[in-house]
């Protein structure tokens, strides 16, 4: 038997997992190009994190002549309470910057040099 918690933090734990879902639950839908831009990741790095998201079926790649584009499923906007109960928890107790209504690639915390 698995555990759900331990389950889940693998999920948000990885690196770019939140950054991703926050873009596209903010955003609707986006290029990967896009995504690339406005989270500064390598395109490596967001091919493999996109790949790994869709495939436990968090989003949905669509292909067009031009670029790829995602958007999440309804999977993934289930999972985007989890990420604004974090964002909730750590703003009270934390005492961190509220951006419960702000994509992370607009963050102020995000984009430090």
């Amino acid at each position: 038997m698995k555990c759900s918690v331990i389950d889940g933090s693998h999920v948000l734990g990885k690196k770019w997992t939140v950054p991703i879902m926050q873009e596209l639950f903010f955003k609707k839908k986006r290029g990967f190009n896009e995504l690339s831009r406005s989270l500064k990741v390598s395109p490596k790095i967001l091919s493999r994190r996109l790949n790994e998201l869709e495939s436990m079926g968090l989003l949905v790649k669509k292909q067009s002549a031009k670029e790829s584009s995602y958007r999440l499923t309804r999977k993934g906007m289930e999972f985007q309470k989890i990420i604004d109960n974090m964002k909730e928890f750590h703003i009270k107790w934390a005492k961190t910057v509220d951006c419960k209504d702000t994509p992370c690639s607009e963050c102020t915390f995000f984009n430090r040099s």
